[in-house]
C-alpha cells in the first residue's frame, strides 16, 4: 500500500524513530564522504544523553497490566476462610533518566581535526524534558564555535530552534547556522 501522508511517514516517528535517527545520520554521512574527500573528515559521533525517554523512542512501550488468580476447580476455600481478590493494582511507567544514544554527523578539517560542520538531527529526546535542556547547551556550545551547524528537525512536536521571529506553519523545518554569519539563520 502506498503511503497515504505527504512527506514523512508519521508512524516513523513512533517506536522505530531511534533507528530511523540513526541511519538517516549514517546515510548523510556516507552521501557527503566521496563530495568532501581528501580535504575534510566525514563521520557520525555518537554520544549517550541521560534522560527520561519520550515514549516514542522506547522500542515497545507497553507496561504489563497483570493479575493472578488461583481457582480451585471444586470451588472449595483453603481452611474454610473466606477468600477475597484484591483488583490488580495501577502500574504506570517510572520516568527515569536512561541512557539515550544520540549522533552527530561531523565535518573536520583532514589535517587539523577541526570541527567544520555539525550536523544534527533531532530526537524526541532533543526537544522535551530534561534531554531538551542538555541538548539547549550543546547547541549553544556549536552555536558559539567557529563551526558551521546544522539542525534537522523532523519531529513535529516540542521546541524549535530559537529564532527572533515567528516561524512559519510547517511540520518539519531544517535550520543552517553558519559560522560567518550567527546573527541570521536561514
Amino acid at each position: 500500500m502506498p503511503n497515504p501522508f505527504l512527506g514523512m511517514d508519521p508512524y516513523l516517528e513512533g517506536s522505530l524513530w531511534t533507528s530511523v535517527h540513526t541511519s538517516l545520520e549514517e546515510q548523510i554521512a556516507r552521501d557527503l564522504v566521496p563530495r568532501l574527500r581528501p580535504k575534510y573528515v566525514v563521520r557520525p559521533e555518537r554520544r549517550i544523553v541521560m534522560a527520561a525517554p519520550d515514549p516514542t523512542e522506547l522500542q515497545d512501550g507497553r507496561i504489563p497490566d497483570v493479575a493472578v488468580s488461583i481457582l480451585r476447580p471444586n470451588g472449595q476455600r483453603h481452611d474454610d476462610q473466606t477468600t477475597a481478590v484484591a483488583d490488580p493494582p495501577r502500574v504506570g511507567a517510572l520516568r527515569k533518566r536512561l541512557p539515550i544514544p544520540q549522533t552527530t554527523v561531523e565535518i573536520r578539517d583532514q589535517f587539523g581535526r577541526e570541527l567544520v560542520t555539525a550536523i544534527e538531527i533531532l530526537s524526541p529526546t532533543n526537544k522535551r524534558g530534561s534531554g531538551s535542556r542538555e541538548y539547549r547547551v550543546r547547541r549553544h556550545r556549536l552555536l558559539a564555535s567557529p563551526a558551521h551547524f546544522m539542525e534537522i528537525d523532523l519531529i513535529r512536536v516540542g521546541h524549535r530552534f530559537p529564532m527572533g521571529s515567528r516561524l512559519p506553519k510547517a511540520p518539519y523545518f531544517v535550520f543552517l547556522s553558519r559560522a560567518g554569519r550567527r546573527s541570521s539563520v536561514e
